[in-house]
């Protein structure tokens, strides 16, 4: 089982109602199989997961990276400005 801090920014937190929550998940979890778990259990904010940034320990990472106990995991939504 994998335990790791999630941390929400922007429509991604508004939707939720939090910025950031505990996750255990069985197995090992890569970042798109996160983006995949939190898009199911969570379907309002499953569009924004395909286009959003993530990082891990604040460093920016690929779908294919794999989450470890204890790292925290953020979710970065795009910006616009105007």
């Amino acid at each position: 089982m994998v335990k790791f801090t999630a941390l929400y920014f922007g429509p991604v937190k508004e939707a939720l109602g939090k910025d950031r929550e505990e996750i255990s998940i069985d197995g090992q979890v890569t970042v798109q199989g996160f983006k995949q778990w939190l898009g199911y259990r969570d379907s309002q904010i499953a569009n924004i997961l395909g286009s959003s940034a993530m990082c891990i320990n604040l460093e920016y990472v690929d779908d294919e990276d794999e989450i470890h106990d204890r790292d925290e995991v953020g979710i970065i939504p795009p910006v616009s400005s105007g």
